[in-house]
């Protein structure tokens, strides 16, 4: 991986996605601003994102469903500092396969 973060954007997407390394792990990130009802689409902004750059997720189908090695969702935003939620700012992690 590049020390630079590769940042991919679209005009008519409101965030980027990035692929990031942190201790023992490798992240695709996206950072989304807006309101938390458009998360799923932001998901699949940063899913569409690792498919288009090749790279796999650390995921394995299960009798349940999916397991994930790791798949955060950050909320970055205090909502009694801004109550406004389509100003909610929100990070989605997820670990890239090794």
């Amino acid at each position: 991986m590049s020390s630079a973060p590769e940042i991919v954007t679209r005009p008519e997407q409101p965030y980027a996605a990035i692929r990031t390394q942190v201790t023992m792990a490798d992240l695709g990130t996206l950072t989304h601003v807006g309101h938390p009802s458009e998360l799923a689409a932001a998901t699949k902004a940063l899913l569409d994102w690792a498919a288009e750059q090749g790279l796999t997720w650390d995921v394995t189908p299960s009798e349940s469903g999916e397991r994930w090695g790791c798949r955060l969702e950050t909320y970055l935003t205090d909502p009694s500092q801004e109550p406004d939620m389509s100003k909610w700012v929100t990070q989605l992690a997820f670990r890239l396969a090794d």
